[in-house]
């Protein structure tokens, strides 16, 4: 387990360089079928790593969110999102970094790492092995905290998703606006969790890739919080999905299960209306 988390530790910081070589540029970006963007930097970075991994680990499984659905034969292998945070990061802003996860042949991901490049925050866990943040040169175990009441708990919200039915559902919990934390991508919100700035995310995102979840679902549990669908169910990598999964949930552990009655009013909603999520095959 050592030599891949040496592996993606070292795909992250050359990613990393990549994205600050062009940070300042002018860069290709492209419109995608779903309407998100793309930039020639998600590309270059997906090109790396497609190469290395093909080359050190010759026959595992890889996904990554821009280029690579499948290759080998194997049941085990890598998940990356090259940048996540494309918008951020075509905008100038902060608030994108390189996520990566390893998967076993249950299909469980085992090792987690995120990088930020503008900060050189390195965050890595491997599942029974607990969590670690490389920064300004000095490495640091982090424990778990979960002494947050209730009524103190914040919420973490993308600056983009402002929706009535966001606003809605922080009313309903009961939400003053000190307890909304406007935060950017998925890598940066686990970056903030692990910070101690959020404490709970509720994620209405009816079909997340494995690429968004997976290297944060190893930190995050690692640290003692809860990382599933809403309704409870089992995020999975490789299907079957669950047939209804209405995005995601975050969590401290003590907190669950009042969460999730408070959210019943979405999950006992939705749940006639869905539909299996897309299927992810991860090996030839």
């Amino acid at each position: 387990m050592r030599e891949k988390l040496t592996f993606i530790q070292s795909l992250a910081l050359d990613a990393g360089d990549i994205m600050l070589q062009h940070w300042k540029r002018k860069i290709a970006t492209f419109q995608k079928a779903d309407l998100t963007i793309v930039t020639e930097v998600d590309l270059k970075i997906s090109s790396m790593v497609v190469s290395r991994v093909r080359e050190q680990w010759p026959g595992y499984g890889l996904l990554t969110e821009e280029t690579c659905q499948a290759f080998g034969g194997e049941t085990k292998g890598f998940i990356v999102d090259e940048l996540d945070g494309t918008y951020a990061y075509a905008n100038r802003r902060p608030g994108f970094t390189f996520q990566a996860a390893y998967y076993d042949s249950d299909n469980h991901a085992q090792i987690g790492v995120i990088y930020d490049p503008l900060r050189r925050f390195l965050l890595y866990a491997v599942r029974g092995e607990g969590v670690f943040l490389e920064a300004d040169g000095h490495r640091s175990r982090l424990t778990p905290r979960f002494q947050t009441q209730w009524e103190k708990l914040r919420f973490a919200n993308h600056r983009q998703f402002s929706s009535d039915t966001y606003r809605k559902l922080y009313a309903r919990l009961g939400l003053s606006n000190e307890q909304i934390v406007s935060t950017g991508s998925i890598g940066s919100k686990v970056i903030d969790f692990v910070l101690g700035r959020v404490d709970a995310l509720v994620s209405l995102n009816r079909h997340v890739g494995a690429w968004d979840w997976a290297p944060g679902k190893v930190i995050l549990e690692e640290l003692g919080f809860v990382v599933s669908h809403l309704g409870g169910e089992e995020l999975q990598i490789e299907v079957p999905h669950p047939a209804t999964p209405f995005g995601y949930l975050v969590c401290p552990r003590q907190h669950e299960q009042r969460l999730r009655s408070e959210l019943r009013w979405i999950t006992d909603r939705l749940a006639p209306q869905t539909r299996p999520a897309p299927e992810f095959v991860l090996s030839a």
